[in-house]
């Protein structure tokens, strides 16, 4: 007993440095893997849509209507056409806030492509979201994927996204919703958060009201 006295309080000796746990590095290559995922996914989703917007495509009238409200929002002037069942000033407002920002009408071939730049944005952050949703919903690592795979390569919809409708945008807040009521630990502020961002959707398009109970679901099973 003396002698494992003396060597437990022995001053000449350092104490030994403990192992670090052999599961420890596990996780940190589990994150890093699905941040190589995130970025693969978000590349092809980039680059597939820039091809999209680089090709001509005609534009529909809703279209045009969009790209017109957008550049009279943005230059404070006013447009004749009220929009019909299908106005959406906040919408007009997140299309025009984008290319002022960004000069996309001082640099781009037209104030089509412009615009469209906007839809591209917005695909991209939605598959962000989507990525996040996934997982946060217990999806595995591929399965999450393979759901923003479907989003971002299927040409179904690269085709639709890439039209200037303000609907997109509305998917990205209802989106960016569904991931504050699922985050782990969330507290008020960010059930507020999710709470303003379904409004914003709403308020962009009134079809937002559909997920309205997708988010009701969610937050009563957390």
């Amino acid at each position: 007993m003396a002698q494992h006295s003396r060597e437990t309080t022995d001053p000449g000796r350092s104490p030994a440095t403990l192992p670090e746990p052999a599961g420890t590095a596990v996780p940190a290559a589990h994150r890093l893997l699905s941040l190589d995922i995130v970025l693969a996914l978000l590349a092809l989703a980039g680059g597939l849509r820039v091809l999209y917007l680089a090709a001509p495509a005609p534009a529909l009238p809703a279209e045009a209507a969009n790209v017109a409200h957008a550049y009279a929002f943005g230059h404070f002037t006013s447009f004749a056409d009220a929009g019909g069942a299908g106005a959406s000033p906040f919408g007009w407002w997140q299309l025009s806030a984008y290319t002022m920002l960004s000069d996309a009408f001082g640099r781009s071939a037209s104030a089509l492509a412009a615009v469209r730049e906007t839809m591209l944005v917005a695909g991209v952050l939605g598959a962000v979201l989507l990525w996040v949703l996934a997982r946060r919903l217990g999806l595995t690592r591929w399965a999450s994927a393979a759901a923003v795979l479907l989003l971002a390569a299927s040409p179904l919809a690269l085709g639709l996204q890439r039209l200037v409708v303000v609907e997109h945008l509305a998917a990205v807040w209802v989106l960016g919703a569904l991931v504050l009521i699922t985050r782990p630990g969330a507290r008020i502020r960010h059930d507020a958060l999710a709470a303003a961002c379904l409004l914003a959707a709403v308020l962009t398009s009134p079809l937002a009201l559909l997920f309205l109970p997708a988010a009701g679901w969610l937050l009563a099973r957390r």
